[in-house]
């Protein structure tokens, strides 16, 4: 209980699809690995309680700075190599 509070327990955190890996964060930043999912942007949404159609999505993956870009919008990995490296190096892919 009076442990050093100015330390983060965890350094990163990973997300999964299944049991695929498709993303790391650390800090501020997050790393998305290229993966295909299931979406329904650009399609009409469903009727009465049934779900509209889903489109099968490709996603390039990319490099984002959650801090300033929380909707994952604005690629960085172009910009920010290193990071990238950083991040792709924390996992075993």
């Amino acid at each position: 209980m009076k442990g050093d509070f100015s330390k983060n327990p965890r350094c990163t955190y990973e997300y999964y699809l299944g049991q695929r890996l498709v993303a790391v964060r650390m800090d501020n930043w997050k790393l998305v690995f290229p993966h295909s999912l299931n979406s329904n942007t650009g399609s009409i949404p469903g009727h009465n309680g049934w779900p509209g159609k889903m489109n099968r999505t490709a996603f390039e993956g990319g490099l984002f700075d959650l801090r300033r870009d929380p909707g994952e919008r604005y690629n960085m990995k172009d910009l920010y190599p290193e990071i990238v490296n950083k991040l792709a190096g924390t996992q075993n892919l």
